[in-house]
């Protein structure tokens, strides 16, 4: 029982703290696009802010993620066509797993012809998890036109010819992605994976510690790597 007033007293410091700082949506004087820039541009808020729109990203708390989503849910109903503000909430929506929030933001963003990657990636990655191969193409297909950033869109056609079995198109996928500008630690894991499915453990092992010396944090990588040195040796 002696816990019981100090856990109270911070959840009321908790739920108080989140009150104060929610968007205010129904003042007129409210700025949809000063908030966001305030929230996800610049500032340690900002970089704070950012981390939630990463998925994959271990020891990240939860309760913060799901206030700043909160936030951006309340402040998007006064600008829903505010790109930038959606594109961040689908990012949080995907890296929590929130998969029908984030097919339904994903498709509204695309028919409006977002000229933003990480739109295109999260509908084909929920496509593939669906068992749509179909469809995730076709969003890919359609991203190739619009978006400016390519990397991520040929690591996630990468990922379909991975889903088909096909590996020798997936590698050549992700070295157009690694040309294009894509990070060498995502190439590295999803190089990983591919070696895994060929059995080839030592070179699964390499590319998942080379992908983690750039992102030590990236728990997929992590996960794999523990796996590997547990089942194979790995060195």
């Amino acid at each position: 029982m002696r816990l019981i007033k100090p856990i109270f007293v911070l959840m009321t410091a908790i739920i108080t703290t989140a009150c104060a700082s929610s968007p205010h949506v129904t003042e007129s004087n409210f700025d949809p696009q000063a908030f966001y820039d305030k929230q996800f541009s610049w500032g340690p808020e900002a970089q704070k802010a950012k981390r939630c729109e990463q998925s994959g990203q271990a020891n990240y708390p939860i309760l913060y993620c799901k206030l700043i989503m909160r936030k951006l849910e309340s402040a998007r109903m006064t600008a829903p066509n505010l790109q930038a503000m959606s594109r961040s909430l689908l990012s949080i929506y995907n890296a929590m797993q929130l998969s029908e929030k984030s097919r339904a933001l994903a498709d509204q963003l695309i028919s409006m012809d977002s000229t933003a990657h990480e739109v295109y990636v999260i509908r084909a990655e929920i496509a593939l998890k669906d068992g749509d191969e179909r469809l995730a193409k076709q969003v890919l297909q359609k991203a190739e036109y619009l978006v400016d950033e390519l990397g991520p869109i040929y690591e996630t056609f990468a990922a379909v010819d991975y889903y088909n079995g096909n590996y020798k198109s997936a590698e050549k996928q992700l070295t157009k992605a690694f040309k294009l500008g894509s990070d060498q630690w995502r190439i590295s894991y999803h190089q990983g994976v591919i070696a895994e499915a060929k059995n080839r453990w030592q070179e699964a092992c390499s590319a998942y510690q080379d992908s983690l010396m750039s992102e030590p944090m990236y728990r997929p990588s992590q996960k794999r790597l523990r796996r590997l040195q547990l089942s194979h040796d790995c060195l």
